[in-house]
């Protein structure tokens, strides 16, 4: 049996003035499903918050080591202008 305390009524505007009325019954099973969808949206968006740090971290070791590899390029061609003079 459905409660009136979960029903929902949405007025839409269609063309040529025409109102159209939705309602919608949910029962309290809806509802906890609601919670667990928010909970594991709520999850979903932790782990794309981690995801996307651990992005930023790998990128910044990227950057890291491209600057390294260009510190040796540098080192080794003041060795070979050294062993020039």
């Amino acid at each position: 049996m459905f409660s009136l305390t979960n029903v929902k009524v949405k007025k839409l505007n269609v063309t040529k003035k025409k109102t159209k009325t939705i309602v919608t019954i949910s029962d309290s099973d809806d509802n906890c499903d609601d919670n667990n969808n928010k909970e594991n949206l709520n999850l979903n968006f932790n782990e794309l918050e981690y995801q996307e740090g651990e992005l930023a971290l790998k990128e910044c070791e990227i950057l890291l080591r491209e600057c390294e590899a260009k510190v040796r390029v540098m080192k080794l061609s003041n060795l070979e202008k050294e062993r020039e003079l």
